[in-house]
């Protein structure tokens, strides 16, 4: 078995770099702790775990957008996010299986 913190299997100096992009996360606006919000507080306690379990760190890297997110693993600035899996991803990262699954409605005006 590998060590985990080796950077063989992706996680750099004993840290796991997790993207978070809104509005997955908020920050504390005094200390500027990040929290998750909705699907991002499952998000953290997985990515946690995940860590934990290879005994590395925890890092939040904030994006913006679910493309910087896929940018910044295709560039090597993280490890982890959470994204939708869509064809137009899939040809550019790998996924796992789905993780978890979110039912959306959309909601129109009559006669739209």
């Amino acid at each position: 078995m590998t060590d985990p913190n080796d950077g063989q299997d992706g996680i750099r100096e004993g840290a796991l770099r997790l993207a978070l992009f809104l509005p997955q996360y908020s920050k504390d606006p005094a200390t500027g702790a990040i929290r998750g919000l909705g699907p991002g507080t499952v998000m953290l306690k997985i990515a946690g775990a995940l860590a934990a379990r290879a005994r590395a760190t925890l890092s939040i890297v904030e994006q913006p957008t679910p493309r910087a997110a896929l940018d910044c693993i295709k560039a090597g600035g993280c490890e982890l996010a959470f994204l939708g899996i869509e064809p137009s991803r899939a040809a550019e990262i790998d996924f796992t299986p789905a993780v978890f699954q979110f039912d959306y409605s959309f909601l129109v005006p009559a006669g739209s």
